[in-house]
C-alpha cells in the first residue's frame, strides 16, 4: 500500500513537471481567427477596417460570390464572412452625427455555434465605436482613419514587476504532497495502532509497570518519528524528480514550513483515525474519505477558483487550503515581501491550528473509548 501511494506521486510530479516544460511560460498571444472581409463600398473607412482585421485576424482573400463563401464556410476553411455594405461610411457618418449605435451598418455570416464568429462581431463593432467617437469629435471620415489606423497598430509592452504566470515546477511537484501524507500517515499509523487496539495487547498494556501518561508520549514520540520520516521521504521524492531544481531553491526553509505543517496535520488526521476507526475497513474508508476529500476541495487536484463562493468561504478552514495557498505563492513569487511572508506564516498557522484540535478531538476520543 505505501509503495503504491508512493508511485502515485511520483506519477503526478513528473506529468506535473512534463506539462510545466511544455507550458507556454510567461508569453501571451492573442488567438486569431480564420474570416473573409467583402468589402462593398471600397470607402475610406471600409478600407481602414479592412487594414485593422487584417493586421489582427488571419483574413483570407476570396471573391465575393456567395456559393463560394458558403462552401468555404461549410467546410471550416473559415469561421465568418464579414459584409461592408455599399454605402457604410455614409451610414456610419450618419450614425455618429446623430449619436445613434452604429453596429448595425455591418453584415456578417459566421458557422452554426461558432463562439469565433461572435469574436469577430464584437471586435469589428469595437472598431466601429472607436471610429464613431472620432467623426463625433469633428474629424473627417478620411482623418478618422488615420488616427484608427494609428491606434490599432500600437503595442503596448508588458512585463511583471513579480511573480510569474506560471507555476515552477518544484512547487508543482510539492503540489500533491497533502494527498499523499494524509494518505500514508492514515494506513502506516492505522494499521500498526490497530493492533494495540486488540483487547488482549491493551489488557497487557495496563498491567505493566508504564503508566499510561508514559504509554502515550512514547506513542506521541513514535509518531513525531513517524513524521520525521515521512518529511525526508517527502524531500527525497521531490529531489529526485528536480535534481537541479530543489537544491538551488531559494524558497526552500519556506517549502520545509509548509509541508512540516502538512506532515502534523496528516499525524493528528491519522490519530483520529485510529480511535474512530474499530476495523481495517474503517481505517480504509476514513482515509479515502479524509484524504481525497479534503485534497479535492483544498485544491491538489482542482484549482480552487472552480468551486462555487460558499464552498470557497468554507475550506478556508481546511489545512489543505492554506497549504495550496503557500504552495502557490512560493511556486509563482521569486522574491517575497513582507506581506507575503505573513500570509505564509498565517497559512502555517492555519494549519498548525487545525492540527492542535484534531489531536485535542482524537485524545477526547481516545478517553471516551477507554471508559467505555
Amino acid at each position: 500500500m505505501i509503495l503504491l501511494y508512493l508511485a502515485i506521486f511520483l506519477v503526478l510530479g513528473m506529468l506535473m513537471t512534463r506539462s510545466m516544460e511544455n507550458g507556454a511560460g510567461n508569453a501571451y498571444e492573442t488567438e486569431t481567427v480564420a474570416l473573409t472581409v467583402v468589402d462593398r463600398d471600397g470607402s475610406m473607412l471600409s478600407a481602414a477596417l479592412t487594414g485593422y482585421l487584417k493586421r489582427t485576424q488571419d483574413v483570407k482573400e476570396l471573391p465575393d460570390e456567395q456559393s463560394r463563401l458558403q462552401e468555404e464556410l461549410y467546410y471550416g476553411n473559415i469561421q465568418y464572412v464579414l459584409v461592408i455594405p455599399e454605402g457604410f461610411e455614409e451610414r456610419l457618418l450618419e450614425a455618429a452625427k446623430n449619436g445613434a449605435d452604429a453596429g448595425d451598418v455591418l453584415e456578417g455570416t459566421g458557422r452554426p455555434g461558432s463562439g469565433q464568429s461572435y469574436y469577430v462581431r464584437e471586435l469589428a463593432e469595437g472598431w466601429l465605436s472607436s471610429a464613431a467617437l472620432y467623426l463625433q469629435a469633428g474629424f473627417t471620415a478620411e482623418e478618422a482613419a488615420e488616427h484608427m489606423e494609428a491606434v490599432s497598430g500600437e503595442e503596448t509592452a508588458v512585463s511583471l514587476l513579480s511573480g510569474n504566470t506560471k507555476m515552477s515546477r518544484v512547487a508543482g511537484t510539492f503540489q500533491y504532497l497533502p494527498y499523499i501524507l494524509m494518505a500514508l500517515s492514515c494506513y502506516v499509523i492505522g494499521f500498526v495502532m490497530l493492533d494495540y487496539q486488540r483487547p488482549e495487547i491493551r489488557r497487557r498494556l495496563r498491567a505493566s509497570a508504564v503508566s499510561a501518561s508514559r504509554r502515550l508520549l512514547e506513542m506521541l514520540l513514535a509518531f513525531a518519528v513517524i513524521g520525521a520520516a515521512f518529511f525526508c521521504a517527502s524531500f527525497l521524492m521531490v529531489w529526485l524528480m528536480n535534481p537541479g531544481g530543489l537544491p538551488s531553491e531559494p524558497h526552500l526553509g519556506w517549502y520545509a514550513l509548509n509541508v512540516a505543517s502538512m506532515v502534523l496535520v496528516g499525524l493528528s488526521v491519522a490519530f483520529l483515525v485510529v480511535h474512530l476507526a474499530g476495523s481495517a475497513n474503517g481505517v480504509n474508508g476514513l482515509a479515502n474519505v479524509l484524504a481525497l476529500g479534503m485534497s479535492f476541495l483544498g485544491g491538489v487536484f482542482i484549482p480552487v477558483s472552480l468551486l462555487s463562493p460558499g464552498v470557497r468561504n468554507v475550506i478556508r478552514f481546511l489545512p489543505v487550503y492554506w497549504y495550496e495557498e503557500n504552495n502557490g505563492i512560493l511556486g509563482t513569487h521569486s522574491e517575497l515581501a513582507g506581506a507575503l511572508k505573513q500570509r505564509l506564516l498565517e497559512g502555517c498557522a492555519w494549519q498548525l491550528l487545525f492540527a492542535a484540535a484534531v489531536l485535542a478531538l482524537a485524545l477526547l476520543v481516545r478517553r471516551v473509548r477507554k471508559r467505555a
